[in-house]
Protein backbone atom coordinates (compact mmCIF):
# COMPACT_ATOMS: atom_id res chain seq x y z
CA UNK A 1 0.00 0.00 0.00
CA UNK A 2 2.86 2.38 0.82
CA UNK A 3 4.46 1.79 -2.59
CA UNK A 4 1.08 2.31 -4.26
CA UNK A 5 0.62 5.65 -2.53
CA UNK A 6 4.09 6.78 -3.58
CA UNK A 7 3.42 5.85 -7.20
CA UNK A 8 0.04 7.58 -7.20
CA UNK A 9 1.66 10.72 -5.72
CA UNK A 10 4.32 10.65 -8.46
CA UNK A 11 1.63 10.42 -11.14
CA UNK A 12 -0.28 13.31 -9.55
CA UNK A 13 2.88 15.44 -9.52
CA UNK A 14 3.57 14.51 -13.15
CA UNK A 15 0.00 15.43 -14.12
CA UNK A 16 0.29 18.75 -12.25
CA UNK A 17 3.57 19.51 -14.02
CA UNK A 18 1.95 18.71 -17.39
CA UNK A 19 -0.92 21.06 -16.54
CA UNK A 20 1.53 23.78 -15.53
CA UNK A 21 3.48 23.38 -18.76
CA UNK A 22 0.23 23.75 -20.69
CA UNK A 23 -1.14 26.70 -18.74
CA UNK A 24 2.12 28.66 -18.95
CA UNK A 25 2.38 28.11 -22.71
CA UNK A 26 5.57 26.04 -22.62
CA UNK A 27 4.02 23.31 -24.77
CA UNK A 28 2.32 25.77 -27.11
CA UNK A 29 5.65 26.99 -28.46
CA UNK A 30 6.90 23.52 -29.42
CA UNK A 31 7.14 22.69 -33.11
CA UNK A 32 6.81 19.16 -34.53
CA UNK A 33 8.49 16.75 -34.14
CA UNK A 34 9.28 17.94 -30.58
CA UNK A 35 5.82 17.03 -29.16
CA UNK A 36 6.29 13.54 -30.59
CA UNK A 37 9.80 13.35 -29.11
CA UNK A 38 8.28 14.22 -25.74
CA UNK A 39 5.82 11.35 -26.15
CA UNK A 40 8.61 8.92 -27.05
CA UNK A 41 10.82 10.10 -24.18
CA UNK A 42 8.12 9.90 -21.48
CA UNK A 43 6.93 6.53 -22.77
CA UNK A 44 10.50 5.22 -22.67
CA UNK A 45 10.92 6.47 -19.10
CA UNK A 46 7.70 4.71 -18.05
CA UNK A 47 8.70 1.44 -19.71
CA UNK A 48 12.28 1.48 -18.41
CA UNK A 49 11.01 2.31 -14.92
CA UNK A 50 8.56 -0.58 -15.17
CA UNK A 51 11.36 -3.00 -16.01
CA UNK A 52 14.02 -1.64 -13.67
CA UNK A 53 12.13 -0.51 -10.56
CA UNK A 54 10.73 -3.53 -8.72
CA UNK A 55 8.01 -1.68 -6.79
CA UNK A 56 6.72 0.03 -9.94
CA UNK A 57 6.86 -3.25 -11.87
CA UNK A 58 4.80 -5.02 -9.21
CA UNK A 59 2.35 -2.13 -9.16
CA UNK A 60 1.82 -2.41 -12.93
CA UNK A 61 1.59 -6.19 -12.95
CA UNK A 62 -1.04 -6.15 -10.20
CA UNK A 63 -3.29 -3.50 -11.72
CA UNK A 64 -6.74 -4.84 -12.55
CA UNK A 65 -6.80 -5.35 -16.34
CA UNK A 66 -10.19 -3.59 -16.42
CA UNK A 67 -8.60 -0.42 -15.01
CA UNK A 68 -6.01 -0.51 -17.80
CA UNK A 69 -8.72 -0.89 -20.44
CA UNK A 70 -10.72 1.84 -18.73
CA UNK A 71 -7.91 4.32 -19.33
CA UNK A 72 -8.81 4.18 -23.01
CA UNK A 73 -12.21 5.74 -22.46
CA UNK A 74 -10.29 9.02 -22.71
CA UNK A 75 -10.11 8.28 -26.43
CA UNK A 76 -13.68 9.47 -26.81
CA UNK A 77 -11.79 12.74 -27.25
CA UNK A 78 -12.01 11.78 -30.92
CA UNK A 79 -15.41 13.52 -30.93
CA UNK A 80 -13.66 16.74 -29.93
CA UNK A 81 -11.10 16.29 -32.71
CA UNK A 82 -13.92 16.06 -35.24
CA UNK A 83 -15.51 19.17 -33.74
CA UNK A 84 -12.20 21.03 -34.16
CA UNK A 85 -12.03 19.88 -37.77
CA UNK A 86 -15.49 21.35 -38.38
CA UNK A 87 -14.14 24.63 -36.94
CA UNK A 88 -11.17 24.31 -39.33
CA UNK A 89 -8.77 24.11 -36.39
CA UNK A 90 -7.41 20.63 -37.19
CA UNK A 91 -6.77 18.88 -40.54
CA UNK A 92 -9.07 16.12 -41.84
CA UNK A 93 -6.55 13.26 -41.81
CA UNK A 94 -5.73 13.72 -38.16
CA UNK A 95 -9.03 14.96 -36.72
CA UNK A 96 -11.53 12.84 -38.65
CA UNK A 97 -9.64 9.68 -39.58
CA UNK A 98 -7.68 9.60 -36.31
CA UNK A 99 -10.69 10.83 -34.35
CA UNK A 100 -12.93 8.06 -35.66
CA UNK A 101 -10.22 5.53 -34.86
CA UNK A 102 -10.02 6.81 -31.29
CA UNK A 103 -13.80 6.68 -30.92
CA UNK A 104 -13.89 3.07 -32.17
CA UNK A 105 -11.21 2.03 -29.69
CA UNK A 106 -12.97 3.86 -26.85
CA UNK A 107 -16.34 2.31 -27.75
CA UNK A 108 -14.93 -1.22 -27.95
CA UNK A 109 -13.17 -0.60 -24.63
CA UNK A 110 -16.57 0.30 -23.20
CA UNK A 111 -18.05 -2.94 -24.53
CA UNK A 112 -15.16 -4.94 -23.08
CA UNK A 113 -15.76 -3.35 -19.67
CA UNK A 114 -19.53 -3.92 -19.83
CA UNK A 115 -19.19 -7.57 -20.89
CA UNK A 116 -15.89 -8.26 -19.12
CA UNK A 117 -17.06 -11.63 -17.74
CA UNK A 118 -17.44 -12.90 -21.31
CA UNK A 119 -14.18 -11.48 -22.62
CA UNK A 120 -11.33 -13.87 -23.29
CA UNK A 121 -7.63 -13.18 -23.70
CA UNK A 122 -7.82 -13.47 -27.51
CA UNK A 123 -10.44 -10.72 -27.77
CA UNK A 124 -8.41 -8.54 -25.42
CA UNK A 125 -5.26 -9.19 -27.45
CA UNK A 126 -6.92 -8.22 -30.74
CA UNK A 127 -8.40 -5.06 -29.23
CA UNK A 128 -5.07 -4.17 -27.69
CA UNK A 129 -3.11 -4.60 -30.93
CA UNK A 130 -5.64 -2.55 -32.88
CA UNK A 131 -5.60 0.15 -30.21
CA UNK A 132 -1.81 0.30 -30.23
CA UNK A 133 -1.70 0.51 -34.03
CA UNK A 134 -4.29 3.29 -33.98
CA UNK A 135 -2.51 5.47 -31.41
CA UNK A 136 0.81 5.05 -33.24
CA UNK A 137 -0.94 6.07 -36.47
CA UNK A 138 -2.29 9.19 -34.75
CA UNK A 139 1.13 10.14 -33.36
CA UNK A 140 2.83 9.55 -36.73
CA UNK A 141 0.13 11.49 -38.59
CA UNK A 142 0.38 14.44 -36.21
CA UNK A 143 4.16 14.54 -36.69
CA UNK A 144 3.98 14.25 -40.49
CA UNK A 145 1.33 16.93 -40.90
CA UNK A 146 2.87 19.16 -38.23
CA UNK A 147 6.30 19.14 -39.86
CA UNK A 148 4.78 20.29 -43.16
CA UNK A 149 2.45 22.85 -41.56
CA UNK A 150 3.09 23.46 -37.83
CA UNK A 151 0.18 25.88 -37.52
CA UNK A 152 -2.30 23.22 -38.65
CA UNK A 153 -1.66 21.24 -35.43
CA UNK A 154 -1.42 24.23 -33.09
CA UNK A 155 -4.72 23.40 -31.36
CA UNK A 156 -3.13 20.26 -29.89
CA UNK A 157 -0.54 22.31 -28.02
CA UNK A 158 -2.99 24.48 -26.08
CA UNK A 159 -4.63 23.46 -22.79
CA UNK A 160 -6.29 21.09 -22.24
CA UNK A 161 -5.14 19.25 -25.38
CA UNK A 162 -1.51 19.97 -24.48
CA UNK A 163 -1.94 17.18 -21.91
CA UNK A 164 -2.03 14.69 -24.78
CA UNK A 165 1.72 14.70 -25.56
CA UNK A 166 2.83 15.42 -21.99
CA UNK A 167 0.65 12.93 -20.14
CA UNK A 168 -2.21 11.10 -21.87
CA UNK A 169 -0.57 9.57 -24.95
CA UNK A 170 2.48 8.19 -23.09
CA UNK A 171 0.12 6.56 -20.57
CA UNK A 172 -2.01 5.12 -23.38
CA UNK A 173 0.96 3.67 -25.30
CA UNK A 174 2.48 2.28 -22.10
CA UNK A 175 -0.84 0.70 -21.13
CA UNK A 176 -1.00 -1.14 -24.46
CA UNK A 177 2.50 -2.53 -23.97
CA UNK A 178 1.64 -3.44 -20.38
CA UNK A 179 -1.41 -5.38 -21.55
CA UNK A 180 0.70 -7.24 -24.11
CA UNK A 181 3.09 -8.26 -21.35
CA UNK A 182 0.22 -9.26 -19.07
CA UNK A 183 -1.42 -11.35 -21.79
CA UNK A 184 1.85 -13.06 -22.64
CA UNK A 185 2.63 -13.79 -18.99
CA UNK A 186 -1.01 -14.83 -18.37
CA UNK A 187 -1.11 -12.63 -15.28
CA UNK A 188 -4.57 -11.48 -14.22
CA UNK A 189 -6.00 -11.73 -17.73
CA UNK A 190 -9.59 -12.90 -18.53
CA UNK A 191 -9.86 -16.45 -19.75
CA UNK A 192 -6.54 -17.28 -18.06
CA UNK A 193 -6.74 -16.15 -14.45
CA UNK A 194 -10.08 -15.38 -12.85
CA UNK A 195 -10.46 -11.66 -12.12
CA UNK A 196 -12.10 -10.59 -8.84
CA UNK A 197 -15.60 -9.11 -9.11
Amino acid sequence: MRNTRKIVVIFIIWFAAACLAGVTGLVEHLKPPFPQLIIISITAILLISGFKIKSFREFLLNLDWRFIVGLHLVRYIGFHFIKLFMREELPFEFAVIGGIGDIVIAYTATMILVFYKRIGSKVLLIWNLLGLAEILFVVFTAARIGIKDPQSMAALLKMPLSLLPTFVVPVIITSHILLLIRIRSKRGIPGVVKTPG
